[in-house]
């Protein structure tokens, strides 16, 4: 009986590892089936191009700013009171058309009292001549340092300086546009008195606009008048073409 039951046990043993064996051999040729499959067989394409004799375009990327071409901070000379404001911001003008005046009444007797004291200052001058020997129909030969005393002792220089000034006050006191544009930065209001320090308002001419950008003090060299140029806003859009107009030499910090 033990005998018999030695045999059994052997038999178990080696049907045991038999098994085990072929478990084995087949995982690995699912993993080999696998890895075909994962990874084909494909051809290697490449792109050619044939090599031609051309110009290369160096490209450089800058930020920048856009501005308006031309550009007016208009003031008042005097202080006297705003009386009226034709236009207000955003407003489209024209060349020669009013912005804004102010009160012309002390203006206007100013100069009323200025082009009185010249007209005494002229009768001074003849008398100064006519003392001197020469008579009114003479007065265009009198000789320049004689004619140049004669105005000095009458007051004629001082009383014309005076008058020539109160008269472009009053000129002035009228604001006109300088060009054709856009009215910004216009923050007064009438019946306030004006403040010759500070700018009433600016005109913008937004058809002609400038785009100023900064470059590297090594790539100058790649930069001429003419060079094309293209402005890409950041806020998106249609891009726009230009050329360089000028190149400010100065190295900034």
């Amino acid at each position: 009986m033990k005998k018999y039951d030695c045999i059994c046990l052997l038999l178990c043993l080696t049907l045991g590892v038999n098994t085990s064996c072929s478990d084995k051999q087949s995982n690995t040729e699912k993993e080999e089936q696998g890895v075909t499959t994962v990874l084909p067989d494909a051809k290697n394409e490449v792109t050619i191009q044939v090599l031609k004799r051309q110009n290369f375009n160096h490209e450089l990327v800058s930020n920048g700013k856009v501005n308006a071409r031309s550009k007016a901070d208009l003031r008042f000379e005097t202080g006297e009171v705003i009386a009226r404001i034709y236009v207000k911001n955003g407003d489209r003008v024209h060349k020669g058309e009013k912005l804004a005046e102010l009160d012309k009444f002390r203006l206007e007797q100013k100069l009323s009292q200025a082009e009185d004291a010249l007209l005494k200052a002229e009768l001074e001058l003849k008398d100064v001549l006519i003392g001197q020997g020469y008579t009114p129909d003479d007065f265009s030969k009198v000789p320049v340092e004689t004619m140049k005393i004669a105005k000095v002792k009458s007051g004629y220089e001082q009383s014309k300086s005076q008058y020539e000034l109160a008269k472009r006050e009053t000129e002035h006191a009228t604001l006109t546009a300088p060009f054709d544009g856009v009215v910004a930065n216009l923050f007064l209001k009438p019946y306030n008195p004006a403040n010759t320090s500070e700018v009433f308002c600016t005109i913008l001419d937004t058809k002609g606009m400038e785009a100023e950008f900064t470059v590297l003090e090594n790539e100058l060299a790649f930069i001429k008048k003419g060079d094309k140029v293209t402005v890409i806003p950041y806020a998106g859009g249609s891009s726009f073409e230009g050329s360089v107009s000028e190149v400010n030499p100065l190295v900034d910090t």
